[in-house]
């Protein structure tokens, strides 16, 4: 992320398609949670468990968020945002599925989708890493003009994390 920030103009950046897969790759599901598969006929037969499934959500609600509140914009490859699931071509071009629709992940990003629509800074704000370790990511997305932003904190471990600010977090 810093060496996009770093080696590209802001105006590049603010329109970057933020993608967490394409029809080139797994499903983002499967992707963060599912076995890594070469064989295509096990691949075809491969469903995850509903308990791998259920932490497959969860971390592909992280992914989201960053999706959504990096610099840059969301582009969705569909189905994502129903849960479904697939391995490489051609598992993750299945139809959409109306039938088996992830109502909590369907409504989660549609929240995310409103958050980005009415806050200024996740469009066109400047960004800022507090902190990266293996299992958080703190940063802001602010607008010193405005003098506002949001601070994101992500956590995809399986444990309550604390953490504190003490500063001024867009210098107003």
């Amino acid at each position: 992320i810093m060496t996009i920030l770093e080696n590209y103009p802001k105006p590049s950046v603010d329109t970057l398609m933020n993608s967490l897969l394409t029809h080139d790759t797994p499903r983002v599901i499967t992707r963060l949670v599912g076995r890594d598969i070469s064989d295509k006929h096990e691949q075809a037969n491969t469903v995850l468990s509903p308990e791998v499934y259920d932490i497959g959500l969860k971390l592909s609600k992280c992914a989201a968020v960053l999706q959504f509140f990096l610099p840059g914009v969301p582009c969705i490859y569909y189905g994502d945002e129903i849960g479904m699931q697939g391995y490489r071509d051609p598992f993750n071009r299945g139809c959409f599925d109306w039938n088996n629709m992830n109502n909590d992940l369907v409504s989660f990003y549609k929240e995310l989708s409103e958050i980005r629509a009415n806050e200024p800074c996740l469009k066109y704000g400047e960004f800022e890493s507090m902190s990266a370790t293996g299992d958080t990511f703190i940063f802001t997305r602010f607008d010193k003009d405005l003098n506002d932003g949001i601070l994101v904190y992500l956590n995809k471990s399986h444990f309550a994390q604390e953490f504190s600010t003490d500063c001024d977090l867009w210098g107003g």
